[in-house]
Parts: C-alpha cells; sequence; structure tokens
C-alpha cells in the first residue's frame, strides 16, 4: 500500500502544504464499508452471548456442580454445552477483534474464522439447549 506524499511550497511567501495522494491509495472510513460495520455489529453480539454465558456458567452451571444436588447426568442435561461453546465464543470474539483492529477493506475476509470445530460445538451446544428444554 503506497502511503500518501505531504509536500510543502512556497507561494508568494506563504506556506502552503499540498497533499499528493497516489491514486491506488483509497481512504479507508469505516462508516461507508457496510462489511466493516456488520463485523462490528458481530462482535457486539458475540460479545453479548459471552457475557451471557459466563453468567450462567458462574451463577448456576458451577455452583450446582460444586454443591453436588444434582446428578452428574441432570448437570449433562442441563450444562453439557457450556464448557466448550464458552471456548469457542471466547476464541471467535478474539479473532474478530483482531481483524477489526487491522482491517483492510480490500483484503479481510473473516469466513475462515468460523471454522468446521466452531460450527460442531454450536451445534452440541443446541443439541444440549434443546434437550433441557423438555
Amino acid at each position: 500500500m503506497c502511503l500518501p506524499v505531504h509536500v510543502t511550497s512556497f507561494i508568494r511567501g506563504q506556506a502552503t502544504a499540498v497533499m499528493l495522494l497516489n491514486p491506488s491509495h483509497d481512504m479507508f472510513l469505516p462508516k461507508t464499508d457496510a462489511r466493516f460495520r456488520l463485523t462490528e455489529d458481530l462482535v457486539d453480539s458475540e460479545r453479548e452471548f459471552l457475557v451471557s454465558l459466563r453468567t450462567i456458567y458462574d451463577i448456576y452451571a458451577r455452583p450446582l456442580r460444586k454443591l453436588c444436588s444434582i446428578s452428574d447426568e441432570e448437570q449433562k442435561q442441563l450444562f453439557g454445552g457450556i464448557e466448550p461453546i464458552l471456548s469457542v465464543s471466547n476464541m471467535l470474539l478474539t479473532k474478530l477483534e483482531d481483524a477489526l483492529a487491522a482491517w483492510d477493506p480490500h483484503e479481510t475476509k473473516i469466513g475462515s474464522l468460523f471454522s468446521k470445530q466452531f460450527w460442531n460445538q454450536f451445534d452440541d451446544y443446541f443439541r444440549f439447549f434443546t434437550q433441557a428444554k423438555e
């Protein structure tokens, strides 16, 4: 990527700054990049989801496990998918935040962040969630 070149010249005794841009250089404006804005929304949603999962885990899953007030099978039915999804969700959030921090409108793609492992973990979580509701 070529960076702008700044040139200062004197016209009739006054300093004038002239900015010459390489024609291939595009100014990145996040507000005009729809993919960037959608990724920001995805980061916000993922962050909220992760906070909710951590709350469920910290307030319910962990204390119930320590109290032994429910069987291992009941714990698995209620909270079986939470720990793996916490890990995958945290990893995804970190990668999405990194992608935003280094965003290049011509190069950045986030589809590869959603690996098969990611989808498998969410399938497992959804299955446990559906069973727990029954």
